[in-house]
Parts: C-alpha cells; sequence; structure tokens
C-alpha cells in the first residue's frame, strides 16, 4: 500500500514516514502543496495524509481538487494545537480521519485510518464482484422470463404449462418459492403427489433436506448425508441417484424429476419429484417447465444478497436511537414501535444444543423477506440475536402487525441451522410485542429482554455444570 504526505515541515514528515513504515510499502511526502496538486491529479496515491497547515498554501485549495469533491481521493487530515483552528471548514468532514500531530497515540490513530481505508477498498471490491454476478444472474433470469413469455404466445399446446408458470409467478410475489410451488402444486388436479430435496451447505457439511412444506399431496423424504467432499454449489451426479432411489421407493417408479439450477455450469441445487397424470404429463414440455422453474428459483435466492446493497427501511441501532428521541416525543400518540423478539430461535441454539446456526444469512434473507412483502411507511432497526424493532405511524398499525405474522409464520427457520432435521418440528416463530414510540419504555424492554437473556444463559450454565458434576462422579464411582 502506498501512503502521500503532504506537509511543508521535514521534521513533522518524516516523523510521520518512520511510524508508517512498518504498515505500508512505499510513503512519498510532498512539501509543496501545488506539487501535490499536479501528482495526485495524474495518478492518486491511495491515501493521502494532509498538515491542515497546507489547504491554502497554494494556488489551488484542497476544497476544488476534482478527485476530493467526488470522494475519489482518500484523505486524513493532521493539526497541531496552534492550528486545530482550521479543522472547522465544512469541506474537511468529508475526509476518512484526522488526528492531533502531537498526540501520545498517534500510531494508534495511524493504525486505524489504515485499517479503516483496508476494509472500505476490500468491502468495494466485494461489492463489485456481486454486482457482477447479480447483472449475470438478471440477465439469465430476463432471458428465461422471455422464453416462458414465447412459450405461452407461441404454444397453444402447452396452454396447461402456461397457466401453471403464471400463477407460480404470481404466488413467488406472496411468499418463499418453495411454499410458492407447494401451494400451486397442491391445487392441481393432474399433479397426484409431490416431493423436493434442497441441498443445505451450513457449516461446510452438504446434506438433502425435504423442506418441512405442508399440504395433503407433498410428501417428506429423510435427509441424506453428502460427506463433507461434496461439492456445496449443487447436488453432484451419484448424490442425484441416491436421490432419485429415495423418491422411487416412496413415490414409485413412473415418478417424473427436475433438478433446478442457480448457475448454469453448475450442478442442479434443488430436485423436485413428481406423480402425475400419465396424458397431461405427454402435453408439458418438462424441459421449458424446469428451465422457467430455474428462473424462479434464481430469483428467490438472490433477494438476500439484493439487499446487502440496499435497503429501504433498516437502518441502524443509533439512527433508530435518534428516531426515538426525535420523534418519539412529538408522536407519542401517533406512533408505536412493534418489537420481534427471537426468545425461541435463540433458545433452541443455545439451551437445545442443536449445532450451527448462520446468524449472518438468516439475518439477510429475513430482512429481504420483510423489504419485499412489507410495502408501509416504517423504519427497522436489528436488535442483534435479541431481535428486530420497527417504528410505524398509527395509521400502518394494524396492517404492519398482520403482515409481520404472516411473514415470520411462513419463514423457513429451519434452513439455517446446520443439524435441521433436529428443530422441523419446534416452533421458532418470533414473539411480536407492541410497545409506545417513548424512548423510555424501549430502553425499558430492551434492559427487560437483556436480563431475561442473562437469567436463561446463567441457568443454561448452571445445568451445564451440575451435569459435568454427575458425570465426573459416575466416572469415579465406575471400577
Amino acid at each position: 500500500m502506498q501512503v502521500a504526505i503532504v506537509c511543508s515541515r521535514i521534521r513533522r514528515a518524516k516523523a510521520l514516514r518512520d511510524i508508517l513504515k512498518n504498515w505500508v510499502s512505499v510513503c512519498y511526502v510532498h512539501t509543496d502543496f501545488d506539487d501535490f496538486w499536479q501528482n495526485s491529479q495524474k495518478e492518486p496515491a491511495p491515501l493521502y495524509l494532509i498538515d491542515v497547515e497546507m489547504i491554502d498554501a497554494g494556488k489551488e485549495k484542497i476544497a476544488d481538487h476534482p478527485h476530493y469533491k467526488s470522494s475519489l481521493m482518500n484523505v486524513a487530515f493532521f493539526y497541531s494545537p496552534s492550528s486545530f483552528h482550521l479543522m472547522s471548514a465544512p469541506y474537511l468532514k468529508t475526509c476518512c480521519g484526522h488526528f492531533d500531530i502531537e498526540s501520545k497515540d498517534i500510531s494508534q490513530k495511524l493504525f486505524d485510518i489504515l485499517e479503516s481505508l483496508k476494509v472500505n477498498r476490500d468491502r468495494e471490491r466485494e461489492m463489485l464482484k456481486l454486482k457482477v454476478e447479480l447483472h449475470d444472474i438478471r440477465g439469465r433470469f430476463n432471458q428465461t422470463i422471455e422464453t416462458a413469455k414465447q412459450m405461452k404466445r407461441t404454444f397453444g399446446k402447452q396452454q396447461l404449462l402456461g397457466k401453471l408458470i403464471f400463477e407460480i409467478d404470481r404466488q413467488c410475489g406472496k411468499r418463499d418459492f418453495l411454499e410458492a410451488f407447494g401451494q400451486v402444486l397442491e391445487g392441481c388436479d393432474f399433479v397426484y403427489k409431490y416431493a423436493l430435496f434442497e441441498l443445505v451447505s451450513n457449516s461446510n457439511d452438504p446434506k438433502l433436506v425435504s423442506p418441512p412444506l405442508k399440504g395433503a399431496k407433498v410428501q417428506h423424504f429423510p435427509s441424506l448425508q453428502l460427506g463433507k467432499d461434496h461439492d456445496i454449489l449443487g447436488i453432484e451426479h451419484h448424490a442425484q441417484g441416491l436421490a432419485h432411489q429415495v423418491a422411487v421407493d416412496h413415490l414409485g417408479r413412473e415418478v417424473v424429476s427436475m433438478g433446478l439450477k442457480l448457475h448454469s455450469k453448475t450442478f442442479p441445487k434443488l430436485l423436485i419429484y413428481l406423480v402425475v397424470d400419465k396424458s397431461t404429463a405427454s402435453e408439458i414440455d418438462w424441459d421449458l417447465f424446469q428451465l422457467t422453474l430455474s428462473g424462479f428459483y434464481h430469483r428467490s435466492r438472490i433477494k438476500g444478497e439484493s439487499f446487502k446493497r440496499s435497503s429501504r427501511h433498516f437502518v441502524s441501532q443509533w439512527e433508530f436511537y435518534d428516531l426515538l428521541e426525535e420523534r418519539g416525543k412529538d408522536q407519542k400518540k401517533s406512533s408505536h414501535i412493534i418489537v420481534l423478539e427471537f426468545q425461541k430461535l435463540t433458545a433452541a441454539i443455545t439451551k437445545k444444543r442443536v449445532g450451527g446456526f448462520q446468524w449472518r444469512r438468516f439475518y439477510e434473507e429475513l430482512t429481504a423477506t420483510l423489504e419485499e412483502k412489507i410495502e408501509h411507511h416504517y423504519l427497522a432497526t436489528s436488535l442483534g440475536r435479541w431481535g428486530m424493532a420497527f417504528f410505524v405511524s398509527n395509521e400502518y398499525l394494524k396492517s404492519l402487525h398482520r403482515l409481520l405474522l404472516d411473514s415470520v409464520e411462513a419463514f423457513p427457520y429451519w434452513r439455517f441451522f446446520d443439524d435441521s432435521d433436529e428443530i422441523l418440528a419446534l416452533n421458532l416463530e418470533p414473539q411480536i410485542n407492541i410497545l409506545n414510540s417513548s424512548s423510555e419504555e424501549f430502553f425499558d424492554y430492551m434492559a427487560k429482554m437483556n436480563r431475561e437473556d442473562t437469567d436463561r444463559y446463567m441457568a443454561d450454565r448452571k445445568e451445564k455444570k451440575r451435569t459435568y458434576s454427575k458425570m465426573n462422579d459416575l466416572r469415579e464411582a465406575s471400577p
């Protein structure tokens, strides 16, 4: 990494360079502001450390630098007690840090700035990578949808399939793809039975899991462990063979199978097995049906990725607290807070010890689901593993409360556990509470959740100690 120092005082610049040599590969020094101006426009350094005394020392001003105005240049300013007053310039607030050159903890300050810059650059690279991937996925998805539309226009023989695709697409706007697909199949006269196998690869321990869908026609298969050497991106051929044998054993030899992919060059991620009316089956283009369903499955699975980059309603806890302070007092009678409390979920993870849980993936997919289904005006924030809080006006309180109930009831919590088989029968739905929009009541509620969580944790610790003590007693008593 390269860093450039802009400072007319040689001793001060040398002191900074001596500290930076432990962390950066190259460190330049510009003692003349005009020299810095010309060089930085040709090829900007990853980071500039500028003495605040230099901002007006040249023919040009730092506020007029094209890269600085467009946020393409990373700048941190340093000052001395005698020049601290210069930091009041409003345009200096857009920098990525500032520090006192005479402070004792200057090394820590510099390290923090460099580390923050590194994190931001890594995040930008990841965002660019995700943007390219999403562009590719959306392009293929749009191509798939266009193929489905063309099928509806040109293949009169496929009217039944066209209606089926249209209904699945409509249901996908209301619920998760798996639930939408199952809901439609339950209403199809020509489908007698159906079953699904989805690849779940939590903690690099891939397995095939039969989603816990509800209905009279759905058949649930026992999970299949695939081994840690199995591809976590798709179901390999040998695993497809094992899954097909399970389907034949449960549904019979006339089963129709399809495999839905997330990427065109990988193995399928979801296997579908149907028992259908023979005369109707001959009129359906199963390859086209599989391709279209893959497009719907794509769209369902990229919701979490989309949320990582853009959220209309979710804010940080600090912004949420500001909202309570600024608006809560004035609107105490016209707004409320709805809290989703994850008590059952955290209890299943800690007390019942059902294996690992993917917290980040769970939060991203749950928030993406809420963003898509709930259109009302509200602001929300994460309360960590305790839950989520929603600030909403009374005008939308009842409808938001109802939509939250529907959303959390249908959400597939089992998908984020490593040992998902053990929790399929558990009720993990969050508890929903409504509070007045006052900071006092909200913080009292947070304190109450904290105390209850601590009590549960301490009780669990005591139980573990008692179990450990009994095991030791048994060992000592054994001959």
